[in-house]
């Protein structure tokens, strides 16, 4: 049996012009050629899984979008604002 492949999960922050900017769950930011991600990759928001290379390298190219993360990400978001408009009594806000 083969071990477990390492991969680097990122999501694509904004594509701007030809270039991806994707970003880690730590905060650091890659910025790729988007022509080197898969179509279907290159979607502001998606999360990619990205294979690790022995020298520590995420292999853009063979990114594949994750779907369920996506979802589960997404949901999450939703669930965290719906909290934060139960809070919101309406008003104006003063200073």
């Amino acid at each position: 049996m083969m071990p477990p492949q390492k991969t680097l999960r990122v999501v694509v922050d904004r594509i701007d012009n030809k270039l991806a900017v994707l970003v880690d769950d730590a905060n650091r930011a890659y910025n790729v050629s988007a022509a080197i991600l898969r179509r279907g990759c290159r979607a502001e928001g998606a999360v990619l899984d990205a294979p690790i290379d022995d020298d520590g390298k995420p292999r853009w190219g063979d990114a594949k979008r994750n779907w369920d993360e996506e979802r589960r990400r997404l949901k999450a978001a939703e669930k965290q604002l719906d909290k934060l408009r139960a809070t919101d009594s309406g008003g104006d806000v003063e200073l």
